[in-house]
């Protein structure tokens, strides 16, 4: 029979989507304030993954990923996706948006994100705030695997070495 365990806590992160450079040095600041200093530099790429987001934000989206010192117990992990809601409608311009946070949360095991919106393979946390498994740590190949559903960049090997390094500094490596 399985015994109780106590959840480990884990790394929050943001990944932060804008047209304009300009706007990462705004909204860095405010998430240290709140998860403390970044465990390991920011990463930055080009988003050309999608055009969802172009008729909103225009084009040349630029993506930068953060995750932060201050450990999170999971059982709060739903707050970052309305402290993103929050931080997204403070830097709209005429409703539109002119960045998109997406919360994420690193454990040892997996990365997972956040979101307000319901699917078949994600699972409910509380206040309207859904958990998707993203990524899986596999320790036979030392990386973290895809899933079907996992959106392709967060496929990139750049990306999965920065959550390596999240991962390191989780574990005290």
């Amino acid at each position: 029979m399985s015994q109780p365990q106590k959840p480990t806590r884990g790394i929050v992160t943001f990944s932060c989507l804008a047209a304009r450079r300009h706007l990462f040095e705004k909204i860095l600041p405010q998430l240290t304030a709140y998860y403390g200093q970044p465990a390991a530099p920011p990463v930055f790429y080009n988003f050309t993954h999608s055009s969802y987001y172009e008729k909103e934000m225009g084009t040349n989206l630029v993506k930068m990923i953060c995750g932060f010192q201050k450990l999170c117990a999971r059982k709060n992990i739903y707050k970052a996706k309305w402290k993103a809601f929050k931080l997204e409608k403070k830097h709209s311009h005429n409703s539109r948006r002119l960045l998109n946070l997406d919360p994420g949360f690193l454990s040892a095991e997996n990365f997972i994100l956040l979101t307000f919106k319901n699917f078949s393979h994600r699972i409910y946390m509380r206040k309207n705030v859904f958990a998707e498994l993203t990524l899986q740590y596999s320790a036979a190949i030392k990386n973290f695997t895809d899933l079907p559903w996992t959106y392709p960049d967060y496929k990139q090997e750049k990306v999965k070495k920065y959550l390596l390094k999240l991962r390191h500094f989780l574990l005290g490596k």
